[in-house]
């Protein structure tokens, strides 16, 4: 086997092994790309278009957590609540996920875990009163928060 030959099968083994990773990650390469070189180019693009599309996932969840904790900061201001820490010994939250803000509804308690970085929307709540988790779930909480009577509430 010449030099061009060697050059020639390997390049075709790199662009089938490149398509066999793309297909991993259900990226389709076109048919009309063809070679390993502009296999290689097609799956950088892609990459960029995933990050680009992650990264447009990323800020709308952000932006919901966003919502989120301005309305649970209402609720703080308005129902008897705290900002309490995750115990240490549990592993299963991050470190930076450790503060949660309980609030004890007429209906039952609420809480939600925060990120480090949204501490300063809860800065008027007082921290570590005691209040501890009740073993409501997510279902639960949400229960409780529809159970809520109308009306108006003194904060």
């Amino acid at each position: 086997m010449d030099l061009k030959e060697y050059r020639d099968t390997r390049f075709a083994e790199l662009e089938k092994g490149l398509i066999e990773v793309a297909s991993a990650f259900d990226i389709a390469v076109p048919p009309d790309v063809n070679g390993a070189h502009a296999t290689m180019l097609f799956l950088i693009r892609e990459g960029d278009r995933v990050r680009d599309e992650f990264k447009q996932i990323r800020a709308q969840k952000d932006g919901a957590y966003g919502e989120r904790n301005r309305l649970v900061a209402a609720l703080a201001k308005i129902f008897p609540a705290s900002l309490e820490r995750h115990p240490d010994e549990d592993e299963s939250w991050e470190n930076d996920w450790r503060w949660i803000v309980f609030i004890d509804l007429p209906t039952g308690q609420a809480s939600w875990h925060i990120h480090d970085s949204e501490l300063p929307q809860f800065g008027f709540l007082p921290r570590e009163q005691g209040r501890r988790w009740d073993g409501h779930t997510t279902e639960q909480k949400y229960e409780r928060l529809a159970a809520l009577a109308p009306g108006r509430y003194e904060a």
